[in-house]
């Protein structure tokens, strides 16, 4: 009885902790998503034609985001990854590419990016221009943050023996709001958006009925198991 009320403690504990971490927060000049894993996306809009991107994760491999149209891999998502040389070096290396399907980007150019390790942690900072095309599959492919709205993509992995990014089983994430990066909102669906403009507003990415659906458990639960006993 007493183990599997601790059981279940640990279990909402996990839960509540897991979707208080990740939070979707964005203003007409910026934003910063921080995901579950306590891993985060911040953006600084430059001027009318680009924007600042800092990206911060693991420092045992590399970290990547994407500006996808939905929140799956591929078929044709704008990649950019920072991260190690080597799988121990401390050499770093930024680069773009883009995504197809689940697995390791294609990766096409160097771009410039400040990078640094610190207490475990890589940080990379890019600028990114509002409209960016690329080339996929012979296609020409354009995502353009003046007209569009996208789901950012997240991801850390290992680099393997030839610099390459190995593919990440876990550490991947998408968020939960569409993101119109030039007027600072972010959307839930088509027909409900949310305007974030004070620093200390914040927009959830954790779904509200899974919250209710876990609340119900923690406070039941137990009681239920008493019955029982």
């Amino acid at each position: 009885m007493f183990e599997k009320n601790i059981l279940i403690f640990m279990f909402c504990l996990l839960s509540v902790d897991a979707q208080q971490q990740e939070s979707l927060r964005a203003t007409p000049n910026g934003g910063v998503w921080t995901t579950t894993m306590n891993d985060v996306i911040t953006w600084v809009k430059l001027g009318k034609t680009s924007f600042e991107f800092n990206v911060t994760g693991p420092a045992t491999g590399y970290v990547a985001m994407a500006i996808s149209r939905d929140q799956l891999m591929g078929p044709d998502d704008d990649v950019y990854l920072c991260g190690r040389t080597a799988p121990t070096s401390a050499t770093l290396r930024a680069r773009t590419g883009y995504l197809v399907a689940r697995g390791p980007p294609v990766l096409t150019a160097d771009i410039r990016s400040n990078m640094a390790l610190v207490t475990n942690r890589l940080t990379c900072q890019f600028v990114r221009h509002n409209n960016v095309t690329k080339y996929i599959n012979n296609v020409t492919t354009t995502w353009d943050l003046n007209k569009n709205k996208f789901y950012l993509l997240y991801a850390a992995g290992e680099i393997n023996t030839a610099g390459g990014p190995s593919y990440h089983n876990t550490h991947r994430l998408a968020s939960s709001y569409l993101i119109d990066f030039m007027n600072g909102t972010v959307q839930q669906n088509a027909t409900t958006t949310a305007a974030v403009t004070a620093p200390n507003d914040m927009m959830t990415t954790s779904s509200t009925s899974s919250a209710v659906v876990i609340s119900i458990v923690c406070y039941v639960m137990p009681f239920i198991l008493m019955i029982m006993m």
